[in-house]
């Protein structure tokens, strides 16, 4: 009976600490609310594109259906503002077409800004951050901060 009393305690017990895990791993239920998370994806970081170039700054990173805004502040060296163009667009069209690209095909296309900031919906994805520098003389220089909340 010994040996039977054992095994009997010692499956209770194994039963016991199944079902006490299987507690602990719930869905949660009880905090965060489970809303948008604003995700960073540069913070305040400093570039430069030369004077006719066009680059994709910043990408590709991923993101979820939400909302995505950047704040482009120029930091012009030379003479007066830089003029830049600032795209977001999906990362297969400038793998696949560089800054060859039609306005429809971006999620923003902002041109002939010196500081640029916007916001706007955006789909799941991978994206690039493209500054396109149109200064006739200048390299344009700046400092760019991206998120996405989703």
């Amino acid at each position: 009976m010994r040996t039977m009393k054992t095994r009997t305690t010692m499956a209770a017990g194994a039963l016991g600490a199944i079902l006490f895990l299987a507690a602990g791993c719930g869905g949660g239920g009880g905090g965060g609310g489970g809303g948008p998370i604003t995700h960073i994806l540069v913070q305040n970081v400093s570039d430069s594109v030369n004077v006719g170039d066009c680059v994709a700054v910043e990408g590709p990173y991923t993101v979820g259906t939400g909302s995505t805004s950047f704040n482009l502040v120029d930091t012009p060296v030379g003479i007066g503002s830089d003029s830049m163009e600032v795209v977001i667009v999906p990362d297969s069209v400038w793998l696949a077409q560089g800054c060859n690209f039609t306005v429809s095909e971006t999620v923003v296309d902002d041109q002939n800004v010196p500081s640029d900031s916007g916001e706007g919906p955006i789909s799941a994805g991978t994206y690039d951050f493209v500054v396109a520098c149109d200064n006739a003389v200048d390299d344009c220089f700046f400092n760019l901060s991206w998120s996405a909340t989703y």
